[in-house]
């Protein structure tokens, strides 16, 4: 009897184990579907983060290289400036020694 119970279950048990091997078949290539989305949509967001990231980096960078060229043309215009007063400091210097050679001269300061 026990035989007979079995061999009439049979195509049931057959037809459930298909359907639910099936369907976790199914659920599972759903999931694994999901799961690439989910995969590519990250490794979008990350790809458009670094291409953000660059652009910030390269406009600083330029941002840099304008600044440093505009310190260099202070540098070079205040060694300018220095080396024109030294010039006039000397000119200077120059006129009072000329100046004081004449003063030492002058008959009031002699005395006379």
């Amino acid at each position: 009897m026990n035989g007979d119970l079995a061999q009439a279950a049979a195509p049931a048990i057959d037809t459930l184990a298909q359907t639910i091997l099936g369907s976790i078949i199914v659920v599972l290539t759903v999931v694994c579907i999901l799961a690439i989305y989910t995969l590519i949509k990250v490794q979008n967001a990350r790809v458009a983060d670094q291409k953000e990231m660059s652009e910030r980096v390269e406009r600083l960078h330029f941002k840099m290289v304008e600044a440093f060229g505009g310190f260099q043309t202070a540098l070079m215009n205040l060694e300018k400036a220095e080396d024109s007063s030294q010039k006039a400091v000397q000119f200077l210097r120059d006129q009072i020694v000329a100046v004081s050679s004449k003063v030492e001269a002058c008959p009031k300061r002699r005395g006379i």
